[in-house]
């Protein structure tokens, strides 16, 4: 949940701005992790933006869409100190299929919003 703490800082949501593999993470094919540059925008729990660049490891079945909030936790003291929450986002798998149910049924905005895409986006120029 959005600002809860714990030991290791406070829960938020991240906007992903922009990414890209890293010079190691475009070596490393085949791995089910690959390094990523992320561009986030950080919201935090007093409603404040912060704009964060944060490499990780990307799980190669979460890699998130430009324009999709991820959770991650943030730390209390300095907000460029983060961890994204792999665990608690979907897999593209599940997003497909949540999105092709919802298509099916005639539900286009149910369709975007399964691959994290939020009501009121506008869509990518």
């Amino acid at each position: 949940m959005v600002g809860e703490e714990d030991e290791d800082g406070v829960s938020a949501e991240a906007e992903v701005l922009g990414m890209a593999p890293t010079a190691a993470g475009a070596q490393q094919i085949g791995e089910p992790e690959v390094e990523y540059a992320l561009e986030l925008a950080v919201t935090l729990p007093d409603g404040s933006t912060e704009q964060v660049q944060h490499t990780c490891p990307v799980p190669w079945e979460k890699v998130p869409g430009f324009g999709q909030r991820i959770p991650v936790t943030v730390s209390a003291g300095d907000p460029q100190t983060l961890t994204v929450q792999w665990g608690d986002l979907g897999s593209l798998s599940e997003a497909g299929r949540a999105s092709g149910e919802a298509a099916q049924a005639g539900d286009a905005e149910a369709a975007e919003r399964a691959y994290g895409a939020v009501e009121g986006d506008d869509p990518p120029s």
